[in-house]
């Protein structure tokens, strides 16, 4: 369908972060090139630096549009009970995770721009697939971002439930990364199983092995 003449900053600005995340879900980061981007969102690579500085920053504005709206879940995810608000927690995230296959099997495939990882000046030898070490990238700096808003977030919510006397005391922090552990290994388990069973279905199933683990 062709596009309207008049079309507007915002929607072709949409339309390059679309194609970046196409492509992105399809390649490696480091084989992802600003001409691809311009081919598939039909633009010329000139007007993509009217939009992003440099690839970095095209791809950062993915992963920030990416997590923004599941941060505002999870600000507007209250429960009067701490474990309820909990498992509301437990099954957004996992929504996120269901909305987002593709592109989070990639990520966690290949996690290229994730590590914090630095190559010593003038280091060789055999560090990742090419030979190499991943640099730390501005690019990963929102999906960083976010996990630290998550893990602050779970870990008030951990502790008020503490204080309500349904948690046994600990570490929040600590509590925190163990449940967002959890949340994490179930993307895992359906890339390697290759199940299609959405994982928002597992919500209880996650709070209940937080909360009990798997003693018997």
């Amino acid at each position: 369908m062709a596009r309207p003449r008049t079309e507007s900053a915002e929607a072709r600005r949409r339309r390059i972060l679309n194609a970046a995340r196409a492509l992105l879900i399809r390649k490696d980061y480091e084989d992802v090139v600003l001409d691809d981007v311009a081919r598939r969102a039909d633009v010329a690579k000139g007007t993509l630096y009217l939009y992003f500085r440099s690839k970095e920053d095209l791809i950062s504005e993915v992963l920030c549009d990416m997590v923004g709206e599941l941060e505002a879940q999870l600000r507007r995810a209250g429960e009067s009970d701490p474990l309820k608000e909990l498992r509301t927690i437990a099954r957004l995230h996992l929504e996120f995770l269901d909305e987002n296959h593709d592109f989070m099997t990639q990520v966690l495939r290949q996690d290229p721009v994730l590590t914090r990882t630095r190559a010593a000046p003038g280091a060789t030898g055999s560090q990742g697939p090419r030979g190499k070490a991943v640099l730390l990238s501005r690019a990963a700096l929102p999906l960083q971002a976010s996990f630290h808003k998550h893990l602050n977030l779970l870990s008030r919510r951990i502790r008020r439930a503490v204080k309500a006397g349904l948690l046994r005391p600990h570490d929040p922090r600590l509590g925190a990364l163990h449940f967002m552990s959890i949340i994490r290994m179930q993307l895992v388990w359906k890339v390697h199983s290759g199940s299609k069973r959405p994982l928002r279905e597992k919500a209880d199933e996650v709070l209940g092995l937080f909360l009990r683990g798997v003693g018997a």
